[in-house]
């Protein structure tokens, strides 16, 4: 599992965008081939199915890191996409998209898991918004799936006391939580470019963010309750990517 969790933060690495002179340096390769031998990796621990690795979970994570690897090692090159994969590639990630839609249940118009529906978001918005068809042989398409596992993260967002705002797992409970409303809002916000108004209800979410902050200025696992969790460097780095 570690080494799967260390190669997808590599993976995504950083991609800048918009016109800007070619700025290569001797890191810059070699972050770029660090990328490529881990895609390699990815590339072998693809399920018959389509989806990734023993647990399956991580397997939309996997397709952003196939969609969001620069072009080459120069920092100011944009992400392949879809269009600029290999084909090789491409059939990777459409078998991978269509595993997503097929066993996700928020894709299906199902009560979502904030972590897997979030993160299938992600997948799927960049790989509708860079040229990815929406058929890929499942029961409905990937717009479809972006539509219904928006409705589902919207429906379930909390309503009440500290953590209103926030999400928490397949059930709303009006409850949530830092590290599973971070992967709703990323999968809301994602889907912005393919559903406009998907991301109509993060604003909601700025209240329980503030009240995860704790008072050493880092941030905790639930809104309100420091005495019974305490701050952390990943829940600090989780509100501090919902805040932006």
């Amino acid at each position: 599992m570690q080494r799967w969790v260390s190669g997808l933060i590599v993976a995504l690495g950083v991609a800048l965008s918009g016109p800007a002179l070619a700025f290569t340096t001797p890191f810059g390769e070699a972050v770029n081939a660090a990328i490529e031998r881990g895609l390699e990796f990815y590339r072998g621990e693809q399920n018959g199915n389509g989806s990734f690795g023993p647990t399956r979970e991580a397997t939309a994570l996997v397709v952003l890191c196939f969609l969001e690897k620069r072009a080459s090692a120069d920092w100011n090159a944009p992400p392949v996409g879809y269009a600029g994969m290999s084909q090789a590639d491409q059939t990777r990630v459409r078998n991978a998209i269509r595993w997503l839609i097929e066993n996700d249940g928020g894709l299906q118009g199902r009560t979502p898991n904030s972590y897997t529906t979030g993160s299938a978001l992600m997948a799927l918005s960049v790989y509708l918004d860079t040229g990815g068809p929406a058929d890929v042989g499942a029961a409905i398409t990937a717009r479809q799936a972006v539509d219904n596992g928006v409705g589902g993260l919207r429906n379930t967002q909390g309503n009440r006391g500290a953590n209103q705002g926030g999400w928490s797992y397949p059930t709303p409970e009006n409850d949530g939580d830092l590290s599973t409303t971070q992967f709703a809002m990323a999968g809301l916000s994602a889907a912005e470019v393919i559903v406009p108004g998907a991301s109509g209800t993060l604003s909601r979410a700025v209240a329980f963010v503030d009240n995860t902050r704790d008072n050493d200025g880092g941030h905790v696992y639930r809104g309100g309750r420091t005495d019974r969790y305490d701050s952390s460097s990943s829940m600090t780095a989780s509100g501090l990517w919902t805040y932006r």
